[in-house]
């Protein structure tokens, strides 16, 4: 059976979501030459091999199962006029992205914690064992950093950040699942957690940093942390001084506040918890999830949630919270701000220094260059439902299968309404909320 060259151009979520570490373990597990590579607007994959190999390599990547996902894959059979000046090795590799952007594109969302960095966080003697900001191709903050496409570490607020050998060494891997991981860190290389104020002696850094937090927390005081898109207002949820506070500085005297815990099982010590809604607490959105109520909740205090049957649940989108949550009490995560949310350091410093209630803040260097806050979900019998469509979807368009000429050959622009400004972009079948 002869050999085949074939072009592949792929359109979708494939950009930040370790497509091309993933396209590159098929190819090799399929025996192809090759490269991929970022366009901007989709992926290219040039592969070389028997013509069952390619078929059967076509059909895995069709099966690649979320945060990537695929709409559309185009492909073109290359003659050897046109594989002349293509220079497939030996091995299937991942190379520089291409200087050809035009078109639509997914311009990825942040994506929460994986579960697999998470195990990473928490097991000691592991590289980044309690680094606050620990990612991989699968999670990590995108959209919040992003200077423009292509996805690449240069185009994102990581580009300060130099590789240390251990990183760059798993950077470099394609078998590795932080290979091509934009933003790959860790203590060595990576932004640092660095914690001041006034109930805080000195400026404290990492480890240290962590421990101050918890410490101020676990007394009851209110400590500012700047997150993935945006700084946030943090409490115990078991302290009604405490909560009391923070609704002051809120100016929210009786909105329910929703509560971050660490796990599927404390959300459960909670809340009525269906096999759907676990899994949506679980996904790469970690969306706040209003969850029915038990009758009972004695570790939360009881201004945080009253005059309704449901209170809002989700899990810890990074690192540090993680850390925070060690303990096991939910906390209260406001943002604060907005909108729009508060990102910038010097003016989270001045809103620091005007506020005696606030313990400390807890920040880092790695500029966010846009807001973004939490989605809001609810199910629906079995259906999910967003109510703030944020962190995890923003900018991701909704796909519209309706092939309508008005939506082929014009862009929509639609506002509204009122008091609560919004807008929706329409191009090319796709609604960008």
């Amino acid at each position: 059976m002869c050999c085949q060259t074939i072009r592949l151009t792929v359109y979708g979520r494939v950009q930040g979501v370790g497509f091309r570490p993933s396209v590159c373990r098929l190819a090799r597990q399929y025996r192809l030459q090759g490269w991929v590579r970022n366009l901007g607007n989709g992926v290219e994959i040039i592969s070389r091999g028997m013509k069952k190999d390619l078929q059967a390599f076509k059909a895995a990547l069709a099966r690649l199962e979320r945060p990537a996902f695929i709409e559309q894959m185009q492909e073109e059979e290359l003659f050897s006029e046109a594989t002349a000046g293509l220079a497939l090795g030996d091995e299937f590799v991942v190379v520089d992205s291409g200087d050809n952007v035009s078109g639509v594109t997914f311009f990825p969302a942040d994506l929460a914690l994986c579960p697999e960095c998470e195990k990473d966080l928490l097991t000691p003697g592991n590289h980044r064992y309690r680094y606050p900001y620990i990612s991989c191709a699968s999670c990590g903050p995108r959209y919040t950093i992003m200077r423009g496409l292509p996805y690449d570490r240069g185009n994102t607020t990581m580009d300060k950040y130099p590789l240390c050998p251990a990183c760059a060494g798993e950077y470099q891997d394609m078998l590795n699942r932080r290979g091509r991981a934009e933003t790959i860190a860790c203590h060595t290389c990576g932004p640092q957690l660095q914690g001041y104020g006034r109930d805080v002696e000195g400026v404290l850094w990492s480890e240290g940093a962590v421990a101050k937090a918890g410490e101020l927390l676990q007394q009851g005081k209110i400590i500012m942390v700047k997150s993935l898109g945006g700084f946030n207002l943090v409490c115990r949820a078991d302290v009604e001084l405490a909560v009391a506070k923070l609704r002051r500085l809120k100016q929210r005297s009786s909105k329910p506040f929703a509560v971050m815990v660490g796990d599927v099982a404390a959300a459960k010590k909670l809340c009525l918890v269906s096999q759907k809604e676990e899994e949506l607490l679980l996904s790469g959105v970690r969306p706040i999830l209003l969850l029915a109520k038990r009758e009972t909740m004695s570790c939360l205090a009881p201004n945080v949630s009253f005059g309704t049957p449901y209170l809002g649940v989700f899990l810890p989108p990074m690192g540090l919270y993680s850390l925070l949550l060690e303990d096991g009490c939910p906390l209260i995560v406001p943002e604060y701000g907005g909108p729009p949310i508060l990102t910038d350091d010097g003016e989270a410093e001045q809103f620091y220094r005007r506020r005696k209630d606030i313990a400390g803040l807890f920040t880092y260097d790695r500029e966010i260059l846009r807001p973004g806050d939490d989605s809001v979900m609810q199910v629906a019998a079995t259906t999910p439902m967003v109510l703030r469509r944020t962190r995890g979807y923003l900018p991701e368009p909704i796909t519209n299968s309706l092939h309508s000429t008005l939506y082929t050959l014009h862009s929509i622009l639609a506002v509204g309404a009122q008091m609560e400004p919004g807008f929706c972009l329409a191009k090319e079948n796709r609604f960008y909320l």
